[in-house]
């Protein structure tokens, strides 16, 4: 099935059918975590996974968004979006996931934020990996529109969210990431070259 998600987003003829991550099939799940995983504490991107469910899920996820929204087809709801987007985070520790399909944040925007951010904040409390929860708090940077980037972004959550959310939404903001050195991104936290 990962070859058929490969040759849709190549031929890019007519629609194509929304496809639950979950349900691909045609590969190791562990082994592409671990090359993810690797990917991620690489200085150098040696490691190419542009023919990885790591990037083709995404791509293809990417390519129904737009197919859908150029022909005026209904898209995914947020909700189902942000599902599929988590499970590719936790299950592939795909951080190009997020980086890719940031674009559709709106789709994640329209649903109600109490949810949504709640539905993040559960992965990251509940993921033991420290490199994906760094990823999963760049979905809350990057769909939720929250930090430095984006004056008035507290102001924001407080109008749409509990107080107690929004105290968990800010706690990984200020803290930073726990693999990247947080005063300078070209290094890991361990001192080590990440760029």
């Amino acid at each position: 099935m990962l070859g058929e998600l490969r040759w849709r987003i190549e031929a890019d003829t007519g629609p194509v059918p929304w496809v639950e991550p979950n349900s691909v099939v045609g590969f190791d799940r562990e082994l592409e975590f671990h090359r993810a995983k690797q990917h991620w504490f690489r200085s150098e991107p040696s490691l190419d996974l542009s023919e990885s469910p790591v990037e083709v899920i995404p791509d293809y996820i990417d390519h129904y968004v737009s197919r859908a929204a150029s022909s005026q087809r209904a898209v995914v709801d947020g909700e189902r979006f942000l599902d599929a987007v988590l499970w590719l985070v936790r299950r592939l520790g795909s951080s190009y996931a997020v980086g890719t399909l940031a674009v559709w944040r709106e789709l994640v925007q329209a649903i109600p934020a109490q949810a949504a951010c709640e539905k993040v904040l559960v992965a990251i409390a509940g993921e033991p990996e420290p490199f994906v929860r760094d990823i999963l708090r760049n979905v809350i940077r990057d769909f939720f529109d929250v930090g430095g980037a984006w004056p008035g972004w507290q102001e924001r959550m407080r109008t749409e969210v509990e107080p107690g959310i929004v105290r968990s939404i800010e706690a990984p903001m200020i803290q930073g990431y726990e693999t990247i050195d947080n005063v300078d991104a070209r290094r890991f936290a361990d001192g080590t070259p990440r760029l």
